[in-house]
C-alpha cells in the first residue's frame, strides 16, 4: 500500500502536465485565489477577457511586427481601420505649455521623410490631414508648422490631380465668419507671398513685407481701385538695356473718358468727327477742345455730339485741326459706383495719415 501513494502522486503529475495549452491559473475578479481560466482563439489575434474566466479574440491582429486594429492585413507599424466617424483620436489632458495630442517625428537625415501622413479615398470630400481648433478663448489653431532650416517649407502642398475645377488645387482656405489667412514674415525684406510657375518655377506674383506687389502677368480688378499715384514702367526706348521710361496716369476728379485726333476741313471748311459706336452709350456731358496747324484760321464745333459724331468748322478751306472730346462715363457700373471726391475719414481713421512719414509725423500714426 505505501508504494501505490508515490505513483498516484507521480501519474497526477503527469497528467497536470498534458492539460491543453489554452488552460492557465490565474487570478480573476477581485478575489485572491486564483481560478481556472480557459478560452479559444485565432492565431495572431491577441486576446482580451471576454468574461471574468475567459479569453477571445479582441481588434488587436499581430502580423510580425506590424499591429492592426480592425484589420487582419495590417500595412505600418500600427495600422487602423474604422467604419466609425473618426479612425484614430488622441488626447492630452496636460497643462503644459506645450503638449501634444499626436507628435509625427521623421528621423530620417536623407531621403524624403514623414512625421505625419495623410490619404483620402477616391470620391467626395476628402482631407489628407484635418485640423480643427474648438477653443473659445486665446488663440486657438488648426494647425501650427515650422521649419527649422532657412531653405525648408513650413507648409508645403502637393497635388497631382489633372481635372476638376478649378484644376488640381493645392490648397485651399475657407473662413464662413473671419479672416481666411493672415501672412506674417518677422523680417522686414522678406516676402509674405510668393506665386511660382512652369517647370524652372518662375515669379508670377509675390508681396513683401513692405507691402510691395509684384504680378508678372494681367491684374483685373472687378472692384474700384484706389491709390497714392499711378505709372507706366517700361524699358526706355532710347537706352532699354540700361534705363527705363516711366508716366504718370492721368487723372481727374470725374470718371472721364477722352478721344482726340486730327482732321482736315474740306473746301466749305468743314470736317465731321466719327466717334466710335458706343460712344453716346457710354459718355455724357461732353467737352471739347481744337487747335488749328499750320496757319491762322478760326475753327468751332458747329454741331455739338449726337449719334456719335460731331462736326468742326473753319472759317478757311483745307485747314488741319487737333481735336480733343472728353465725356463722363455714365455706364451701369459707372452710375452705381461714383467715387467720392472728397470724404470725411471714419472715426476710427481721424488723427492718422495715409504717409505720416510725408507729413513729418509719427510713423505709428499710419492708418
Amino acid at each position: 500500500m505505501r508504494r501505490l501513494v508515490p505513483l498516484v502522486l507521480a501519474l497526477s503529475a503527469v497528467a497536470g502536465l498534458a492539460q491543453p495549452q489554452s488552460t492557465s491559473n490565474a487570478t480573476a475578479g477581485s478575489g485572491s485565489e486564483p481560478k481556472n481560466v480557459r478560452g479559444g482563439g485565432t492565431e495572431n489575434f491577441i486576446p482580451k477577457w471576454t468574461s471574468s474566466q475567459t479569453l477571445g479574440n479582441s481588434l488587436l491582429f499581430q502580423a510580425g511586427s506590424d499591429l492592426g486594429v480592425g484589420t487582419t492585413t495590417p500595412e505600418a507599424t500600427l495600422d487602423v481601420i474604422s467604419s466609425g466617424a473618426t479612425a484614430l483620436q488622441a488626447t492630452t489632458t496636460s497643462t503644459d505649455i506645450v503638449t501634444w495630442g499626436v507628435y509625427g517625428h521623421a528621423r530620417s537625415t536623407t531621403g524624403n521623410a514623414y512625421g505625419v501622413g495623410g490619404d483620402t479615398g477616391t470620391t467626395g470630400y476628402g482631407a489628407g490631414v484635418l485640423g480643427a481648433a474648438y477653443a473659445t478663448s486665446g488663440t486657438a489653431f488648426g494647425g501650427f508648422f515650422s521649419a527649422a532650416s532657412p531653405d525648408g517649407n513650413a507648409v508645403f502642398g502637393y497635388s497631382s490631380a489633372t481635372s476638376g475645377y478649378p484644376t488640381a488645387v493645392v490648397g485651399e482656405i475657407e473662413s464662413p465668419n473671419g479672416v481666411a489667412g493672415v501672412f506674417k514674415a518677422h523680417s522686414g525684406s522678406g516676402l509674405l507671398l510668393l506665386g511660382q510657375s512652369g517647370p524652372n518655377f518662375t515669379d508670377v506674383f509675390s508681396v513683401d513685407a513692405g507691402g510691395n506687389g509684384f504680378f508678372a502677368g494681367n491684374l483685373q480688378v472687378n472692384g474700384t481701385v484706389s491709390k497714392g499715384g499711378g505709372s507706366f514702367k517700361i524699358d526706355d526706348p532710347l537706352d532699354p538695356e540700361n534705363k527705363t521710361l516711366s508716366h504718370s496716369f492721368v487723372e481727374s476728379p470725374d470718371m472721364m473718358n477722352v478721344y482726340n485726333g486730327n482732321a482736315i476741313t474740306d473746301r466749305n471748311g468743314v470736317a465731321t468727327i466719327e466717334l466710335p459706336d458706343y460712344f453716346d452709350a457710354l459718355n455724357r456731358d461732353f467737352r471739347y477742345q481744337l487747335t488749328v496747324m499750320g496757319r491762322f484760321a478760326q475753327a468751332i464745333v458747329s454741331e455739338k455730339v449726337h449719334a456719335n459724331r460731331f462736326v468742326i468748322k473753319t472759317n478757311k478751306p483745307g485747314v488741319e485741326v487737333s481735336w480733343q472730346v472728353t465725356g463722363i462715363r455714365q455706364d451701369a457700373w459707372a452710375n452705381a459706383h461714383r467715387i467720392p471726391v472728397e470724404e470725411v475719414k471714419p472715426p476710427e481713421e481721424q488723427g492718422h495719415y495715409q504717409h505720416p512719414q510725408l507729413f513729418g509725423t509719427d510713423p505709428g500714426r499710419n492708418r
